[in-house]
C-alpha cells in the first residue's frame, strides 16, 4: 500500500505451530487508480476501510467495501483490490497466518461472504492500533500477545456474522414453530443458513444435528412444521427473492446463488412456493418500487 506505515514480522516455528501470527500490518492511503493483487500466497488478508470505498475482486465477483467495513481474504486464491473513486481511500490492513486460520476463515463463511458490515468500529480500531504498535515494538512475549489480539479482531467479525445468521434463521415462516428451537434443530438451521448454496442432504444435516436421520426428521418436523429439506427449499427461494428484488442478475446466476444450479428446477420450485415465476416476481417488485 502507498503513502502509509507498514511493519513486518517473521514468525518463529513456535508461532507457526501454536498461534495466529502477523506477517505484516499497516495503515495507508490508496490514491485514485491504485490497484494490487495476490495469488498463491499461503496467508490471509484483512482490510478495514476507514474512509472512502475500496473494491475487491474475489471468485469472479466484485465487492465494494465502504467505511467501517472489513474484507477478509484468502490469498491462496486470486485476489485483486483497488480504488476507482476520485479521492484517496484510507485502508488499515493486517496480513496474517496460522495453522488454524483456514478453519476459522471457513467458520466465518468468509469464502462466500468476504465483507463484514456493522462491526463495532471503536473496538476493532482499538485492537488494531494495539496490534500495530505491538508489532512495531515487539516486546517480550510479542507473538503470544499478537495471537490474542488477532483472535479479538476475528472475534469482532464472528460477532457480526453470528448476528447475521440469527436474523437469517428466521427467514422462513414455520407453520408450527415452538417457542424455542432445540439445539439440534437450531444448529441444522444455522448450518443451512451458512451453506445453503452448497450441496446439502439429510445425511449431512442430521450429522450436524448429532441425530440419526429418522430421529432428526421427526424432531425437525415437530418443531417447525416442515421437513429439513422442505425448510431448505423455502430458505433458498427466500434468498433468491432478495436477489431478484434488488438486482438485475440473470436468472441462471440467481439459481446458482440460491444453491439450485439447474435453472429449470429453480423456476419450477420458485413457482411452486410463491405462485409465480422468478421473472413475474421480479417484475412485480419493480412495479411496487416505482409506485
Amino acid at each position: 500500500m502507498p503513502h502509509g506505515v507498514e511493519y513486518y514480522h517473521s514468525p518463529s516455528t513456535r508461532a507457526q505451530n501454536l498461534w495466529l501470527y502477523v506477517v505484516s500490518i499497516g495503515r495507508a492511503k490508496a490514491n485514485a487508480g491504485h490497484s494490487h493483487g495476490h495469488e498463491h500466497e499461503a496467508r490471509f488478508l484483512i482490510h478495514y476501510i476507514r474512509r472512502g470505498q475500496f473494491w475487491h475482486r474475489l471468485h469472479d465477483q466484485t465487492y465494494l467495501a465502504r467505511p467501517g467495513t472489513v474484507c477478509f481474504m484468502d490469498l491462496r486464491q486470486p485476489v485483486r483490490y483497488g480504488n476507482d473513486g476520485p479521492g484517496a481511500v484510507e485502508v488499515w490492513w493486517v496480513c496474517l497466518g496460522g495453522k488454524d486460520l483456514p478453519e476459522l476463515f471457513a467458520e466465518l463463511c468468509a469464502d462466500r461472504r468476504p465483507l463484514f458490515e456493522g462491526i463495532d468500529t471503536r473496538a476493532f480500531e482499538q485492537q488494531f492500533q494495539t496490534l500495530l504498535q505491538s508489532t512495531r515494538r515487539k516486546p517480550a512475549g510479542y507473538e503470544a500477545k499478537a495471537s490474542g489480539l488477532l483472535m479479538l479482531i476475528i472475534g469482532e467479525l464472528l460477532a457480526v456474522r453470528e448476528a447475521t445468521l440469527e436474523v437469517d434463521i428466521d427467514l422462513v415462516s414455520m407453520p408450527r414453530r415452538v417457542g424455542t428451537l432445540s439445539p439440534p434443530v437450531r444448529d441444522s438451521i444455522r448450518y443451512m443458513a451458512r451453506f445453503f448454496d452448497s450441496l446439502l442432504d439429510l445425511k449431512k444435516l442430521s450429522g450436524v444435528a448429532g441425530l440419526s436421520m429418522y430421529h432428526f426428521v421427526r424432531v425437525f418436523r415437530r418443531e417447525t412444521g416442515l421437513s429439513p429439506m422442505q425448510y431448505l427449499s423455502h430458505y433458498r427461494i427466500e434468498k433468491a427473492k432478495r436477489v431478484l428484488a434488488n438486482s438485475d442478475e440473470p436468472l441462471a446466476l440467481v439459481a446458482r446463488m440460491a444453491g439450485i444450479p439447474n435453472q429449470f428446477k429453480f423456476s419450477r420450485l420458485f413457482h411452486k412456493l410463491t405462485g409465480m415465476t422468478p421473472s413475474q416476481y421480479r417484475a412485480r417488485k419493480a412495479r411496487t418500487s416505482r409506485s
